[in-house]
């Protein structure tokens, strides 16, 4: 009985760390950013985001993605930090 219950006890200690290991591909940052933009009550405000890598992963394990979300009005150019499975965006309008 004490096997069983060490392995349920560690189970979830494996599982965040596999968990945690896997970071955001370009595809996982374009969902999440277009769930953001068309999930306020503004509605559906973006119709697109496409994502390129823009920097490989540094010491501190972020990768850096270069974002363009395409909208009815118009677009924005974003840089997303991703860090494991967290990112933060940094938004500027696109010069054309």
């Amino acid at each position: 009985m004490k096997p069983l219950l060490a392995i349920l006890v560690a189970l979830p200690v494996l599982l965040a760390f596999g968990a945690g290991s896997h970071g955001m591909s370009r595809n996982d940052v374009s969902h999440a950013l277009l769930a953001q933009m068309n999930g306020s009550s503004a509605g559906h405000i973006t119709k697109r985001v496409g994502c390129r890598l823009a920097s490989h992963a540094s010491t501190n394990g972020t990768v850096r993605y270069a974002c363009v979300l395409t909208g009815a009005r118009a677009s924005q150019h974003a840089f997303v930090t991703v860090n494991g499975t967290t990112w933060r965006a940094e938004f500027a309008p696109l010069q054309g």
